[in-house]
């Protein structure tokens, strides 16, 4: 219940009280994986999915979560070995084909990300995950206007999702809707300013706009987090040049 309340710490400690009472409570394990997944706490996440899928090897939700902290981990095949082993415990988990759609998307699977994240979202509508993960695949597919359209449904349902505010300001800057970028990607770097990209997508929509020192700040915020990240440097540059610096 604490989990389900974002009561994170609270999931935990309780948890972790089940845990010490009966080693061999999978849901406790995976109760406290999910929390643990929440918190940023990746390989403890990982910890206490293999301990839940040891306990019950049919917990499709054990599957899907250690799926989903091996996707953060950036452990592309790991996910999708994980993810597929979800679905085959119980193929109407739509975070499991969510979460797999996410892992196709970053191997580059685009279509294959699209097929899966369309299934979650016809099992749950109101995952905010698969409607992001879709409009990453359809950004990647240049459907620009799609990608729009899934991340409108990703804020609607999750307001402060900022990776749904910077892909659709992204979207939005392919479009030539360089205002609409600057707004999206401003109220996602309100949210979590650490988001390399974003700076990146408001500084080109600044250069765009003619607005050449605000994308040199951008720029210069961007590389504050990626020293070397090159699409970053290209566009400060080209700011300092028609700055005449």
């Amino acid at each position: 219940a604490k989990l389900g309340l974002n009561d994170l710490d609270g999931a935990i400690v309780d948890a972790t009280g089940a845990i010490e009472r009966a080693p061999q409570m999978g849901k406790a394990f995976l109760v406290r994986g999910r929390a643990l997944l929440q918190r940023g706490r990746l390989r403890e996440a990982l910890a206490d999915c293999d301990q839940a899928i040891v306990c019950d090897p049919f917990m499709a939700m054990a599957w899907c979560t250690r799926a989903e902290a091996k996707l953060d981990l950036r452990d592309v095949a790991g996910a999708l070995v994980d993810s597929n082993q979800a679905l085959n415990c119980d193929p109407r988990l739509a975070a499991a084909w969510s979460t797999r759609g996410g892992a196709r998307l970053d191997a580059g699977d685009f279509e294959g990300a699209l097929v899966d994240c369309s299934e979650a979202l016809e099992l749950q509508p109101t995952n905010a995950c698969a409607w992001f993960n879709r409009a990453g695949a359809r950004f990647e597919s240049r459907d620009n206007k799609g990608a729009v359209f899934d991340c409108n449904a990703a804020i609607k349902i999750c307001p402060d999702f900022a990776v749904a505010w910077g892909k659709r300001g992204e979207a939005n800057r392919r479009l030539g809707k360089h205002d609409g970028a600057i707004s999206d990607c401003t109220t996602a770097l309100a949210l979590d300013p650490k988001i390399t990209s974003v700076w990146i997508t408001r500084g080109d929509a600044k250069f765009q706009k003619g607005e050449y020192a605000g994308a040199v700040a951008d720029c210069n915020e961007a590389l504050a987090l990626a020293p070397t990240n090159a699409l970053a440097l290209s566009v400060r540059g080209q700011a300092k040049s028609k700055l005449g610096q």
